[in-house]
């Protein structure tokens, strides 16, 4: 009987809502699909259409990792508001009750929002990992999704609908692996029209270097040492890849170590110009 009077009143509250009589419902989302990635793995043009989207310069020398979500609407009464992302080396910052409440230590989790661009709001945030005293291990992260009403709510029909008050929606927690906290550089020039210079930057790596070297390809626009290399046993000096042709060359730094870890920088495109 209980159930039948509380349909009934529902079904009249959204008869008034239609009318304009008290507020429409905005809840969260039915769902978040967040996801990360790390820069050093975008091809060239991904690369560029991060840079140029988010507006951002890519330092070559650090990590970058970009965080998106996928927002799952299932009903004309969800809204999106926004989005924030959170980052730990230990899970257990990041239960529901620590998120939606703010109680951690900021030393331990890190706080990441998208940035808005040409009027729209994004999902993509970029996090640098330049975090001085965190290292390289296992992170883990979760996004949160809010609704439009975050902190209010949009009157009685929300409180007929829905009775939890929940107003954000929580991804599940995931987790991703930084390999080492450097990266290697390389800075590349046409030193003649069949030969590119590059001079190496592998701070970080000092007494753990086995090969230092640069894979290239005319095609892959994020080559591995499966397309063609030049190799080093040493990173000292100006270095001399060629011969070339005078075309386009997408290049890409790596380091071997000495316990076998092929470690890469980010790719470069560069092409012979008189």
């Amino acid at each position: 009987m209980m159930k039948y009077f509380i349909g009934v009143c529902c079904a009249m509250l959204l008869g008034l809502s239609a009318c304009g009589d008290i507020d429409s419902p905005e809840f969260p989302p039915s769902e978040v699909k967040s996801e990360v990635k790390e820069a050093v793995d975008f091809s060239y043009t991904e690369l560029e259409n991060l840079e140029s989207t988010h507006g951002m310069h890519l330092n070559y020398h650090n990590r970058v990792y970009v965080l998106s979500a996928d927002i799952v609407l299932d009903s004309p009464y969800q809204s999106f508001g926004h989005i924030e992302y959170f980052i730990s080396p230990d899970k257990d910052n990041l239960t529901d009750k620590a998120l939606l409440s703010y109680s951690f230590d900021y030393d331990n989790v890190y706080s990441v929002y998208p940035e808005y661009y040409y009027g729209w709001q994004s999902t993509t945030a970029i996090w640098y990992f330049d975090h001085s005293d965190w290292q390289a291990g296992t992170y883990y992260y979760r996004a949160v999704a809010y609704s439009n009403s975050w902190g209010s709510g949009p009157g009685i029909l929300h409180d007929c609908l829905q009775q939890d008050g929940r107003q954000a929606t929580l991804d599940d927690l995931k987790s991703f692996t930084i390999p080492t906290k450097y990266l290697p550089y390389a800075d590349l020039g046409y030193a003649n029209e069949n030969e590119v210079s590059v001079y190496f930057g592998v701070d970080g790596f000092e007494g753990r270097i086995k090969e230092v070297g640069v894979c290239y390809s005319d095609v892959n626009q994020l080559p591995t040492i499966d397309d063609k290399k030049y190799v080093s046993e040493s990173a000292d000096g100006m270095h001399f890849i060629g011969p070339l042709l005078q075309k386009a060359y997408y290049m890409r730094p790596f380091v071997v170590t000495k316990d076998n870890d092929t470690i890469y920088g980010y790719v470069q495109r560069i092409q012979y110009s008189r």
